[in-house]
């Protein structure tokens, strides 16, 4: 922003990215900032004054302030104009989600019987006859190679 004679208000919050200039000649500037920033002030006879808690480092004509996390950065020049940094006047609208429902809960899930394992070799012998009868049945013509084929891989039921 930048002005000669003409006064500025800024409210909100600012991003935390690059950084927000201010050039004045003698207009006077009004920050209401919710969030951390670094305030850099480059000013001859200005008067700044920062309502929010703050840290602050330099002299007269070259200070900073740093509030909060001092996230997002804003650079004030001027010759005479006044600079007040405070919260933001207006309320600043906080996005609100509403909150989560309670899930009800579940009633468990009984376990199932164990079964007992097959002996191996039965298995085995199970498989190899279910494969015997795929390869007759396409043998007689009952089944087309790609459904033999998935049969095989066990993708279809028998």
């Amino acid at each position: 922003m930048t002005t000669v004679s003409g006064d500025v208000v800024l409210e909100g919050e600012l991003a935390t990215s690059g950084e927000t200039r201010i050039e004045t000649v003698s207009g006077d500037v009004r920050l209401g900032v919710s969030g951390g920033m670094t305030l850099e002030v480059r000013a001859l006879s200005s008067d700044v004054s920062v309502g929010l808690p703050h840290r602050s480092e330099g002299s007269r004509d070259r200070r900073r302030y740093v509030v909060g996390d001092g996230a997002s950065r804003v650079v004030f020049s001027s010759m005479s104009g006044d600079l007040v940094a405070s919260a933001p006047r207006r309320a600043v609208p906080v996005p609100s989600t509403p909150p989560t429902p309670p899930v009800p809960p579940t009633a468990p899930i009984p376990p199932t019987p164990p079964v007992p394992p097959a002996p191996a070799g039965q298995a085995a012998k199970a498989a190899q006859t279910e494969q015997l009868e795929i390869l007759r049945a396409l043998e007689r013509g009952e089944i087309d190679v790609d459904e033999a084929a998935a049969r095989l891989a066990g993708e279809a039921d028998a």
